[in-house]
């Protein structure tokens, strides 16, 4: 005979009961059944993280402001450069630091970033870039970046360089300037 569940046909099914325990098998053999006696053990319930912090945690963060840091050194900032398909570096920056400090406030969908980019040059100490970056979404069309440079290539500035950048005005800008370079060839 067929025996059918929720429209799904396992073909012809047997069942035996013998010792308090009922087998049986099904799709030509190919599903064992066995019930009888079974044993429910409780896991370790410490190594669960509950679903309600990680839901908390993220509403939080929906609702106002996240801060993040990333620092790599050495090894892992040029292996973090060849996971993101720049070349290998041969090991130049072995004696270097990466370090990112930044903020987003979801609320408001602005962000500040703080960059600075340090190793060693000839056994001396080398600032690559020190930066501050804070964007605002909301101002233009893909928002603005106001970009603080405090060094750049070991050159400490008296006076920060600041920038401002409208994002679509200057991706509007730097295509006519590469048209411009290209009527030029």
């Amino acid at each position: 005979s067929e025996f059918a569940a929720t429209e799904i046909k396992v073909g012809k099914v047997t069942l035996s009961y013998s010792a308090g325990k009922l087998t049986g098998s099904a799709l030509n053999e190919g599903l064992e059944i066995t019930a009888g006696a079974g044993k429910v053990e409780k896991p370790d319930v410490s190594a669960y993280l509950d679903i309600n912090t990680v839901l908390n945690a993220v509403q939080d963060m929906l609702s106002g402001q996240v801060g993040i840091d990333i620092e790599l050194t050495g090894a892992s900032l040029e292996e973090f450069l060849k996971a993101n398909g720049y070349v290998d570096l041969g090991g130049i920056f072995a004696d270097a630091t990466l370090t990112l400090r930044g903020d987003v406030d979801v609320k408001t969908l602005t962000a500040e970033l703080s960059a600075e980019f340090c190793g060693k040059v000839d056994g001396k100490a080398y600032t690559y870039l020190s930066a501050d970056v804070y964007y605002n979404y909301a101002e233009g069309e893909y928002g603005t970046a106001y970009i603080t440079f405090n060094a750049l290539l070991n050159k400490q500035f008296n006076t920060p360089v600041k920038l401002k950048c409208n994002i679509s005005e200057t991706v509007e800008t730097v295509k006519q300037l590469i048209g411009s370079i290209e009527g030029i060839q």
